[in-house]
């Protein structure tokens, strides 16, 4: 879900706090030895940046107020992990912004009111598209590891199903 107003600036300074320290803890405790040890999971690292940056333009607006697109961060979450699924997530609406800007610029007049808006909506997006779901997905699949069931269909019904 992507905000398409421009936040105030007490949600827009809380949601880059909670952006910056989600940041710091993804990049602490992510696994970065066992990315870095096949050239293979880096490429399926930077492709699924991609291609979540591409899904994430099917959008479907309401009221011009907020935009509505396909999640995908469970799905994120229980291959690559919360940490690396935050970083994925960032990267992903870092792209999104970035092309989202360029085509704006190339039909519209450039304007740079038009870039301080993106870079504003960024960290609300990124507490309502990635934070949030991320964490949840997390929890969701702990609880459902907890309870230990033989059944894979369980799992997936518990774990996918229940988060979107």
């Amino acid at each position: 879900m992507n905000i398409l107003l421009s936040p105030d600036t007490v949600l827009f300074w809380t949601s880059t706090i909670i952006m910056l320290c989600l940041m710091v803890i993804a990049i602490r405790y992510a696994p970065w030895k066992l990315l870095l040890a096949e050239q293979s999971r880096q490429h399926f690292f930077f492709g699924t940046v991609l291609v979540l940056a591409l899904l994430w333009l099917l959008q479907i607006r309401v009221m011009g107020i907020v935009a509505f697109h396909p999640l995908l961060i469970t799905v994120v979450t229980m291959i690559f992990g919360w940490s690396f699924t935050v970083l994925i997530g960032v990267l992903a609406l870092i792209l999104l912004e970035i092309y989202q800007l360029v085509i704006r610029s190339a039909f519209v007049n450039w304007d740079l009111a038009l870039a301080q808006f993106t870079i504003e909506t960024l960290p609300v997006d990124f507490c309502l598209s990635v934070a949030v779901p991320a964490t949840w997905a997390l929890c969701v699949i702990g609880l459902v590891n907890r309870w230990r069931f033989k059944n894979p269909f369980t799992y997936i019904w518990g774990s996918v199903f229940s988060v979107l």
